[in-house]
């Protein structure tokens, strides 16, 4: 089921280059929280949401399947792309 952001079109747009000085997680806490999407739990959400915002500057939205897979690609993509860590 998927939420009304996820109906309306998507404008792709460039995301703007991490800054190095804001990186509050580690890459091993950051491949951590991308391991814990699979079968999340209630306790574990805050941790991931918190590492997502501060990589993306966007909550993690847990109430739609569509927005939680798009945005655990993007983490992926992050972690392989720019930490350079296997998934």
């Amino acid at each position: 089921m998927s939420c009304e952001t996820c109906k309306k079109k998507k404008v792709v747009k460039k995301l703007e280059p991490v800054i190095e000085e804001t990186i509050l997680f580690t890459p091993e806490q950051v491949k951590l929280a991308y391991d814990l999407l699979s079968g999340i739990k209630t306790e574990e959400k805050p941790f991931v949401n918190s590492v997502y915002k501060s990589i993306f500057n966007e909550d993690f939205d847990w109430n739609c399947k569509v927005c939680v897979n798009t945005q655990a690609r993007k983490l992926k993509s992050h972690i392989e792309n720019v930490l350079k860590l296997k998934v």
